[in-house]
């Protein structure tokens, strides 16, 4: 029999002193004025506003390092105007159109088709309303990410089955050029998006012409993330009809899905490589690394984790490493050399 210390296994913890520079004292504390728990935070890349979205659908911006509000929006109230005013329109253009071509007709005529407009337009409005009711009611803001492009001031939100977009420039004190990149970072509406996914853009305040882009997903959103170079963003979605991950291009407004369902299949997060065009999928056991330049994307690298459930991932500036967290409170570090 062989007989080991068991002291002699552990590790030998280095001193505190050798391990500086590392906080030693709290800086500064933010009050979100909320009634419930943060759910994300992101921080500006010029470090001087922080985002906190709430579990009651409320993003919250912030001035560092005083932690004077500047503006809030109710995510889940703003959609809810916003999709039931944009399908209230297209039912007025359809009357118009139909009022146009039943002019000819008797009078006898015309009241039957009034009637039966009347009918399907309660009925087309009310399953609207069910449907943007029900879908997104009551969702937290589960994700909320700044674009990484330092000169504008765009981020993304994802809540319920939907990904808000807004230009948060016009509500702060910032340049005439720092108000035009954010307006490019929202680009340009193309004729051709995918079914799947739903564009559509309005005016936060009329007053101070700021916009807004909501997109539609077929299943609940998970995450979203910025590509570095601020034009693409990712989406993965999930829920128990199945699930998508979805690559948006602001530039054309297009969205495309670089993988197949078996991919997707249990998606937890997806995240990009800094510098290189990889594409890292989390599911629950493992992340799978794509490479989007082959056509269609190749599967790279598998990295088995060995965890029961994976909550969150990044990755280092360099990109040579990823560091994973569990729900079951463990944390896996890969060196991808």
């Amino acid at each position: 029999k062989i007989r080991i210390d068991p002291e002699s296994l552990l590790p030998k913890l280095p001193k505190p002193s050798t391990l500086r520079p590392f906080p030693t004292a709290l800086s500064s504390v933010f009050r979100v004025p909320s009634k419930t728990y943060i759910r994300s935070i992101s921080v500006h890349p010029r470090g001087q506003y922080i985002l906190a979205a709430d579990a009651l659908s409320r993003v919250t911006l912030l001035e560092i390092p005083f932690g004077r509000v500047c503006v809030s929006w109710d995510l889940d109230k703003l959609i809810t105007e916003k999709m039931n005013s944009s399908k209230q329109n297209e039912l007025n253009e359809s009357n118009d159109d139909s009022s146009e071509s039943s002019q000819s007709e008797s009078e006898d005529e015309e009241k039957k088709k009034e009637d039966k407009k009347q009918e399907r337009e309660e009925e087309s409005r009310s399953e609207h309303e069910i449907i943007f009711s029900s879908e997104k009611g009551g969702d937290s803001v589960v994700s909320i990410e700044w674009n990484p492009n330092g000169d504008g001031y765009v981020f993304a939100a994802g809540i319920g089955r939907y990904v808000v977009v807004i230009d948060a420039s016009l509500h702060l004190k910032v340049s005439s050029g720092h108000v035009e990149v954010s307006k490019s970072i929202l680009g340009v509406r193309e004729k051709k998006t995918l079914k799947s996914s739903e564009w559509k853009e309005c005016l936060i305040d009329e007053s101070t012409d700021s916009k807004m882009l909501i997109i539609s997903h077929r299943h609940l959103v998970r995450n979203v993330t910025w590509h570095p170079k601020g034009d693409y963003l990712g989406v993965s979605s999930r829920d128990t009809a199945g699930a998508r991950v979805e690559l948006h291009r602001m530039s054309t407004r297009q969205t495309q899905r670089p993988v197949g369902t078996k991919a997707c299949s249990n998606v937890q997060l997806i995240k990009f490589h800094p510098s290189r065009p990889f594409l890292f999928i989390a599911s629950q056991h493992h992340v799978r690394v794509f490479d989007l330049l082959a056509q269609p994307p190749t599967l790279v690298k598998k990295l088995q984790t060995g965890m029961k459930w994976i909550s969150n991932m990044d990755i280092h500036p360099s990109g040579d490493h990823v560091i994973l967290s569990s729900f079951d409170q463990r944390v896996c570090w890969f060196d991808m050399d």
